[in-house]
C-alpha cells in the first residue's frame, strides 16, 4: 500500500481533485511537482480580500486560494485515509516506554515519526512535511499580491489532508490504553455489557473518563507528556471537570489544581446534550427554540404557501434529525413543533388567521395519498430509532 500511494499520479486523479475543488475557489500559481519535494511557491497562500462575513476585520475572516489545495486534495483522493485505517494500526509505541519516544520526537518531526511507524514510504512523508511547513501567505492588494509572511500552524480547519490529525490524537489513546495495560489508570465501566471506556475521541473533541484520583493524576501526566512529545498544547479555558457521585468541594479543588473550570450537567457534547433526560422538555428545547429561529428570520408574509411548504419540507424538517435519530421524542414535544409547522404553513408568522384548509393528519400524509408530505414527527422517530 505504502508503494501503491506514492506512485505517479493518474491524469484522472488529477482531473477529479481538482474539479471536485469548491467553484468558489480557484487554483494560484505555479505547477505540479513529482521529485517528492513541495516547493515554497506550490505552498503559497494568495488571501484575498474577499469577506466571509459582514464586518470582517482578521485575516482568517478572508478567503484563502493557493495551488496547495489542489496538491492536499490530489493527496486525499488516491486513498491515504483507507491506509490509515487498515495497515499497522498497532505499529506505534510497540514495544517502546514513553520516555523512548520523547527521545526519538526531539530527533524528527512527531508526524513524521508517526507516519514512519505506520509504513508510510520516504516519499509520501517528504509531500507531508512540504505541505505542513512550507506554507507561505501574501495578501492580495488591487490584484497583486504584496508581502510573505510563513505560517505557524500546520494543518488548516477544512484541510484536505486534516485526518492526519486523526493519526497524532491516537498517540493520545494509545498512552492511555498503555496506562490500564500496566493498571496505572482506571476507566469507567458502563453498561451491562461492561465496556471499559477511558475516553471518547472526535477529531479535537476528547472526553476523558477517570476512576479515582489517581488516575486523574496519571491522566494529566499522560496529557503532560503528549503535549511535549507531539507539541499541541491544551487550553485549559475550554476544558472542564465534571463529577460523578463526587462532593462538589472535592472536584472544585481538583479543578483549581489543574487550573480548569468547573462543569455542570447536562453538558454539550457534538452537538447534543450529555446527562440529561430525554423525556424532559428541557432535553428537546434547543431543537425547538431552533426552529423558532428559523421562524422568525423568514419574512413569511410576502411567501406564498407553496414557498412556505417548501420551507418546512427543506428546513424544519431536517432541524430533529439528529436527535430524532437518537432519542424518542415525547408526543407533547411533538406536537409544539408540527404546531409551529402547522401555524407557519397556513397563517405564515404575522399570526393573521388564516384558515386551515386540511387537518395536520392529512398534511403530513405523502402526496401519493392525498398528502402535502411534510411527515409526522412521531412516525419518523420511530422509523430513525429502528437502523
Amino acid at each position: 500500500m505504502a508503494s501503491f500511494i506514492e506512485r505517479p499520479f493518474l491524469e484522472d486523479e488529477i482531473r477529479q481533485a481538482v474539479f471536485d475543488c469548491d467553484g468558489s475557489k480557484a487554483p494560484g500559481l505555479d505547477g505540479f511537482f513529482n521529485d517528492g519535494v513541495i516547493h515554497g511557491r506550490t505552498n503559497e497562500i494568495f488571501t484575498c480580500l474577499i469577506p466571509k462575513k459582514l464586518n470582517s476585520c482578521r485575516v482568517r475572516d478572508f478567503r484563502p486560494i493557493s495551488l496547495y489545495k489542489i496538491i492536499s486534495k490530489v493527496l486525499a483522493y488516491i486513498g491515504f485515509e483507507e491506509f490509515l485505517q487498515t495497515q499497522l494500526q498497532g505499529a506505534f509505541v510497540e514495544g517502546r516506554q514513553i520516555l523512548d519516544t520523547i527521545l526519538i520526537a526531539n530527533e524528527a518531526g512527531f508526524l513524521d515519526l508517526v507516519l514512519d511507524k505506520k509504513g508510510f514510504g520516504e516519499v509520501w512523508r517528504k509531500w507531508m512535511r512540504g505541505c505542513l511547513s512550507s506554507m507561505s501567505f501574501s495578501i492580495f492588494l488591487n490584484g497583486r499580491p504584496r508581502g510573505n509572511f510563513k505560517g505557524s500552524r500546520g494543518l488548516r480547519q477544512g484541510d484536505s489532508l486534516s485526518p492526519l490529525f486523526t493519526l497524532v490524537v491516537d498517540v493520545l489513546g494509545r498512552m492511555i490504553d498503555k496506562g490500564k495495560s500496566v493498571s496505572a489508570f482506571r476507566d469507567f465501566i458502563v453498561g451491562k455489557d461492561k465496556v471499559d471506556v477511558s475516553h471518547l475521541q472526535f477529531v479535537d473533541d476528547t472526553m476523558f473518563f477517570a476512576h479515582d484520583d489517581e488516575s486523574l493524576a496519571v491522566l494529566l501526566d499522560i496529557l503532560k507528556v503528549f503535549s511535549i512529545v507531539s507539541g499541541l498544547s491544551i487550553n485549559l479555558q475550554k476544558c472542564q471537570l465534571l463529577r460523578i457521585n463526587l462532593w462538589k468541594e472535592l472536584v472544585d479543588q481538583k479543578a483549581s489544581g489543574i487550573g480548569c473550570e468547573v462543569g455542570q450537567w447536562p453538558i454539550q457534547y457534538l452537538g447534543r446534550p450529555l446527562g440529561a433526560s430525554p423525556r424532559s422538555k428541557v432535553f428537546w428545547e434547543p431543537v425547538v427554540s431552533n426552529c423558532a429561529k428559523r421562524l422568525d428570520s423568514w419574512k413569511s408574509a410576502f411567501m406564498s404557501r407553496g414557498g412556505r411548504l417548501t420551507l418546512i419540507q427543506s428546513v424544519l424538517s431536517s432541524i430533529p434529525v439528529y436527535y430524532l435519530s437518537l432519542f424518542r421524542i415525547p408526543k407533547s414535544v411533538a406536537g409544539v413543533i408540527e404546531k409551529r409547522m402547522r401555524d407557519f404553513l397556513w397563517e405564515g408568522t404575522n399570526q393573521s388567521g388564516g384558515d386551515h384548509l386540511l387537518s395536520w393528519l392529512e398534511v403530513c400524509k405523502s402526496r401519493s395519498h392525498g398528502g402535502l408530505g411534510i411527515g409526522n414527527l412521531v412516525l419518523r422517530n420511530k422509523a430513525f430509532l429502528m437502523k
